[in-house]
């Protein structure tokens, strides 16, 4: 009796947590997107245009340098939820595939909470900086792009990235204790 009750709490548990993995599944998809088909694009064009008016007519594009660093920084910070979705992350896949399914769920466990302690703590600064930023109107020396909104992008984005770890990690613990002799459960 002990056991199904068990696996009641745990269906339970799952039941709230799958909407809600899809749900940030499918804004990883999203973010990964505008990283890939918006951002990119945007960011060689602005490249490119910089190189061919520097090298060909002499006159490099003002603030092209920083409108590039700037576009590339969203771009990794978009994309780093995508490929943590696609479980693209690296990992010594030669010794986490001979390990046993519990060693596996440890140290995916283990993982996600290294990933939850260095997001956070990034996510956190970032909400630090947002406040300096905008209280000494820190603006880039070049174009003048105020700097506090990427550091919203910076605070935003890893704090979903914290709820993408932190639900991912949850529905690994999850499917473990259920399932102990499976180590895999849909990503997030």
């Amino acid at each position: 009796m002990a056991e199904s009750s068990k696996d009641h709490s745990e269906k339970k548990k799952s039941s709230f947590l799958t909407p809600l993995s899809k749900m940030i599944l499918n804004l990883s998809y999203v973010l990964g997107a505008v990283s890939g088909f918006i951002i990119l694009p945007m960011l060689t064009i602005a490249i490119s245009a910089d190189v061919v008016m520097r090298y060909l007519f002499g006159a490099p594009i003002h603030g092209a340098n920083e409108v590039s660093a700037h576009l590339l920084l969203v771009f990794y910070i978009f994309a780093l939820s995508y490929v943590y979705a696609e479980n693209g992350h690296v990992r010594m896949d030669l010794l986490y595939e001979n390990m046993s399914p519990r060693m596996r769920s440890l140290v995916e466990v283990l993982a996600g909470s290294c990933g939850f302690v260095v997001f956070g703590a990034i996510a956190y600064q970032a909400n630090d900086d947002i406040k300096y930023a905008r209280l000494i109107g820190q603006s880039t020396e070049d174009v003048g792009l105020l700097i506090w909104p990427f550091y919203a992008v910076i605070m935003i984005t890893f704090a979903f990235v914290l709820l993408q770890i932190l639900v991912s990690t949850l529905l690994r613990v999850i499917n473990a204790r259920a399932n102990p002799e499976t180590h895999r459960v849909t990503e997030v």
